[in-house]
């Protein structure tokens, strides 16, 4: 709250460009949030977290489907005739934008937790970048199909990438610990 604080007193105070809501936005999503992501799974992801990090993935996967289940229904309903706009019904009401305030807030206040509410939220980083971005933002055109190139390329974004570098930087970190300790 004092980040939020501190945001709309430099906005007031410091009178910025308008176009410096957009700078800060691209700096949270392409360097911010990705870098909290991957000290977090440096810092956390161990065989012993692992070994528990199974329930809140498939907590995660129950969620994701059960989100997706009831827009894709509501957004029939709310978006028309007009498939594109049912497409970004179903986006908005299945994914929001859950994740850039909220890994910040569960950050700040419940930094013990924060790992796992990582795993929880994979499922829907998953979702997101390989149906939500792709299919229902990007596709404009229903008769146009969405290619693995397309796929890739929204999956392929900072949040995800430090995501996986944490990962294999965690794994192999510990692993070589582990060697060392071995042989020492």
């Amino acid at each position: 709250f004092l980040l939020i604080g501190a945001g709309f007193v430099v906005m007031k105070v410091c009178k910025l460009p308008s176009n410096a809501t957009n700078s800060i936005s691209k700096l949270v999503s392409t360097l911010f949030m990705p870098a909290l992501i991957l000290t977090n799974f440096m810092e956390n992801f161990t065989v012993e977290r692992l070994s528990s990090a199974w329930q809140f993935a498939l907590a995660g996967i129950i969620v994701v489907t059960l989100s997706i289940t009831i827009a894709v229904i509501i957004a029939r309903f709310s978006g028309g005739k007009d498939d594109y706009r049912r497409k970004i019904h179903t986006y908005c009401l299945a994914f929001s934008n859950f994740g850039f305030m909220g890994n910040a807030i569960m950050n700040a206040i419940f930094p013990e937790i924060f790992f796992e509410y990582t795993i929880f939220t994979l499922p829907f980083w998953f979702m997101i970048y390989l149906w939500g971005v792709p299919v229902l933002l990007i596709s404009n055109d229903t008769n146009e199909k969405v290619t693995f190139s397309k796929r890739v390329k929204a999956f392929l974004n900072p949040m995800l990438v430090a995501m996986f570098i944490g990962l294999i930087t965690a794994y192999t970190g510990s692993y070589i610990g582990q060697l060392i300790q071995l042989k020492g």
